[in-house]
Formats: C-alpha cells, sequence, structure tokens
C-alpha cells in the first residue's frame, strides 16, 4: 500500500524499489494514475499493464471536489465524506440496495486513517495531469472503464486508449467505479484473456 508517500514521484520510486525486475501492473484509480508514470518511467521492466477505472486529465470539478474533502477531512469529517459522499459516487446506483457489497465497500475504505486519505489526495492535486506520460508506455495495456462509472467516466478512458499506443479498452456495461467488487468475474476474465493474448505459454 502506498501509504507514506507524499508525490507521485515518490509512489513510483517504491514501487521499482519493491518490484522484481520483470513484472506486471494493475492499477485502480488512484493506482491507475499511478501505473501511468510508473509504465512511462520503467518501460524495459513492465510487461503488462492494467489501467482499470481510472483517469489521466480530470475534470476542474474533480479536483474542487478533491481539494474541498481534504480541507474538510483535516477538520475531522471522513466518516460523512466516506458515507453519505463517496458511496454513492462509486458504487453503481443497482448496488447502493446490496448492503453486503456496502457493508464490505465501507470496511474496506475506513481501514485508512484520515491522515493517509490526505497524503494520497494531495499528492494527486499536486500532479493532477498524466496525460504526458501516455506516449511513453510501451507495455501492453489492457484499459477497463465501468460503462456508469461516476468518478471516472468514458472520456478520460478513450484518451488513454488513442495515446497509448498497444492498448485495448474495454467498457463493462452496468458498472459504476468498483468493477473489481461490482463485477469480479468480468475483471478477472479480462485480465486472464489480456494475459494469455500477450504472454502465451
Amino acid at each position: 500500500m502506498l501509504d507514506k508517500e507524499t508525490s507521485l514521484e515518490q509512489m513510483v520510486d517504491t514501487i521499482l524499489e519493491k518490484a522484481p525486475e520483470k513484472f506486471s501492473f494493475a492499477g485502480h484509480s488512484q493506482g491507475g494514475w499511478v501505473g501511468q508514470a510508473l509504465a512511462a518511467k520503467a518501460p524495459e521492466r513492465l510487461e503488462t499493464l492494467f489501467l482499470m477505472q481510472t483517469f489521466t486529465n480530470q475534470t476542474p470539478e474533480f479536483w474542487e471536489g478533491m481539494a474541498s474533502w481534504v480541507v474538510r477531512m483535516k477538520n475531522g469529517e471522513l466518516p460523512q465524506i466516506l458515507d453519505e459522499e463517496i458511496l454513492p459516487i462509486v458504487l453503481h446506483k443497482d448496488k447502493l440496495a446490496d448492503q453486503e457489497l456496502v457493508e464490505r465497500h465501507q470496511r474496506m475504505k475506513k481501514r485508512l486513517s484520515a491522515d493517509i486519505y490526505i497524503r494520497q489526495m494531495e499528492a494527486m492535486l499536486n500532479h493532477k495531469s498524466v496525460f504526458e506520460y501516455l506516449p511513453k508506455i510501451k507495455a501492453p495495456t489492457l484499459i477497463i472503464a465501468g460503462r456508469e462509472d461516476l468518478a471516472c467516466g468514458l472520456t478520460d478512458h478513450e484518451l488513454m486508449h488513442k495515446h497509448i499506443k498497444n492498448s485495448a479498452l474495454t467498457i463493462i456495461e452496468n458498472c459504476g467505479h468498483m468493477a473489481c467488487m461490482e463485477q469480479p468475474e468480468a475483471v478477472t476474465a479480462l485480465m486472464r484473456l489480456w494475459l494469455t493474448m500477450n504472454h502465451p505459454i
């Protein structure tokens, strides 16, 4: 977990220090933001890249909302933000009635302290766009989007696909921002297929 780093550069360096010489990387949301910089910095080491429900050049409204969350988290409002504002953005509207899924998602989110959220968000706010890295990505890249993702829309995924030479874009229907939890079988099948296509045994 990248919970101590305070910048995109530190996050990339931490991964490269801990990863084997050759490796594949899957990044969801903020992890995909990191993954784009990672793939551009170490193209000779990265064998496969998965960018899942992430962003490369978000909207001004997105960053304004995040900056507001940072201020409020510093004032102790993390529980309210997670329960009342982030949850309905990240889960598909039809999944909000699935109490088991909602509770599992919220337990995962609440494992992190406000300090960790603040460090991660401030790192993103200080390096908002990673668009400049896209042409430098050489690894076979599968981009996975959720059709109804309110956090990271299709526009950024289409932009990534356009500017990453060896990439494919797939869209999961009836899916919000948390495909790995909402539709894990679909995500696993797509990743297995991409690995088989690019690294046949």
